[in-house]
């Protein structure tokens, strides 16, 4: 057995038990918490040259069904995230340091790898599952986590005028769509200038975010809320 297969299966067994599977096609471990969240563990390894080798850097998700039917709506079916891992609570850095990071070693017992594992969760991972676990603190956190989307991820940007919205601080979710768009502008044109041409893909961001923009001024008009646990949000 390679030391990949040997790490994977030292992974599953201690994550198994816990209600994670492992879903090859998002390279993640997911478990659901309720019909609307689930939490998500994925890694990206490096051998570092090594043999029998593998430094993990963890990524921690927790993804809310509801809050990516709300993108895809208030996108104007732009930006469809259903049925993916894609959230806010998306997270690989906590409290100004990469979040976590552990090492498996070929020349020590496997015990002693998976107990590093297990330091790791216990204080790291479960941290970020306890930090997110209400609909609201999914909703809002990219205005409220310090180190939001520090890989300037596309499609994170996405939750930041909502959460906003929910906030009741709408001039920001509107300055914030328009700075958006701005962005897009740019980067079509940027496009237009090397290529000549756009694709769909080139496209989606500014139909996003107009969409977005026409979508939130209708909910402010409208005063629409949504029921977020247990409450309604933004309170009108």
């Amino acid at each position: 057995m390679t030391f990949r297969r040997e790490t994977e299966k030292a992974l599953k067994g201690y994550l198994y038990p816990l209600g994670f599977k492992y879903y090859a096609k998002d390279y993640s471990y997911i478990r659901a918490v309720n019909d609307d969240v689930k939490h998500c563990i994925g890694f990206a390894e490096a051998t570092c040259s090594r043999a029998r080798y593998f430094y993990l850097r963890t990524f921690v998700t927790v993804i809310s069904n509801s809050l990516n039917e709300i993108i895809y709506e208030v996108t104007g079916g732009n930006v469809d995230l259903r049925n993916t891992k894609v959230s806010p609570a998306y997270i690989n850095v906590l409290e100004d340091e990469y979040l976590m990071q552990v090492e498996f070693i070929g020349d020590r017992p496997m015990e002693e790898n998976i107990a590093e594992f297990d330091k790791l969760y216990k204080e790291k991972v479960k941290q970020v599952f306890d930090m997110f676990n209400t609909q609201k603190s999914i909703y809002t956190c990219p205005i409220r986590l310090k180190f939001y989307n520090v890989l300037n991820v596309t499609d994170l940007w996405y939750y930041v005028p909502f959460a906003y919205y929910l906030n009741r601080e709408f001039e920001k979710a509107f300055s914030y769509i328009e700075e958006r768009l701005k962005i897009e502008e740019e980067k079509q044109k940027r496009i237009l200038e090397k290529y000549d041409e756009l694709t769909e893909d080139d496209t989606e961001g500014l139909r996003a975010y107009t969409s977005y923009y026409e979508n939130i001024k209708k909910w402010v008009e409208e005063k629409r809320t949504f029921k977020v646990d247990e409450e309604y949000l933004p309170r009108f």
